[in-house]
């Protein structure tokens, strides 16, 4: 459902759901949509009010994602790190990215140095490609490694859960998934871009849905016990430059 709510600023349009979560949560798209998602008792007045009191924040963030979508992508995110990114002529039949000296490298055909608008159309899907392919395959390596220091975590606190089947793979509207019947977890491609602290995150609150399902004052508990600090990361997370 779609609300709309007029405050000092401006008028805010804004999707709300109605889910099992224990707060109200916020967040700004990429394309500068807007979503809260409220427990299921929180009325449409207390959703309004809640849009109106953070109507700072949401034209803030809004500006900053127009301005982003309008400028060159000459950075991204490794890590929580930002990597300059370069473009290295290269008469290879492939276009293909390394991590050389801290930047970012991508070797093609093209004779330009950045990627930019100047660049053909068929250059830059390549180049798109080959930055996805480069992300997917710096998740693989990394994730499983990550899942298996928070699955110690769990152990260590005295949770026995099974180990995981890890799936990564890109992902439209969330960071990660769990099927506990399958005993299965799902990480996003994007997360290789946030701090190791929010992939942490992440993977601990997925695995928690293991013992817990849903996000009720006992999935909580679960996860004040192997990430006592989650409230802040995952701040972090959703603040951080980049998107699903």
């Amino acid at each position: 459902m779609i609300r709309h709510v007029e405050t000092d600023n401006g008028m805010i349009s804004y999707e709300i759901q109605r889910k099992s979560v224990k707060n109200l949560n916020l967040r700004i798209k990429n394309d500068g949509s807007v979503r809260l998602s409220v427990p299921y008792h929180i009325s449409f007045v207390a959703a309004d009010c809640f849009v109106k009191k953070n109507a700072g924040f949401i034209f803030k963030a809004k500006k900053q994602i127009s301005q982003r979508n309008n400028e060159d992508p000459e950075n991204i995110f490794y890590l929580g790190q930002k990597l300059p990114l370069k473009i290295r002529r290269s008469d290879a039949n492939r276009t293909f990215c390394e991590l050389i000296n801290g930047s970012l490298c991508i070797f093609t055909d093209v004779t330009e140095e950045k990627f930019n608008k100047d660049l053909p159309q068929d250059a830059r899907h390549r180049i798109q490609i080959a930055l996805n392919q480069w992300q997917q395959k710096q998740a693989k390596d990394i994730f499983p490694v990550m899942t298996e220091k928070a699955y110690g975590i769990f152990c260590a606190a005295g949770l026995n859960i099974p180990f995981p089947e890890l799936t990564v793979r890109k992902m439209k509207t969330r960071w990660g998934s769990c099927t506990a019947a399958k005993n299965k977890i799902c990480l996003n491609t994007s997360l290789i871009e946030k701090p190791k602290v929010c992939i942490e995150y992440v993977i601990c609150h997925e695995l928690a849905h293991l013992i817990v399902q849903n996000h009720s004052k006992d999935f909580y508990i679960v996860l004040d016990k192997v990430f006592p600090d989650h409230k802040n990361v995952k701040k972090l997370l959703n603040d951080f430059p980049g998107n699903y």
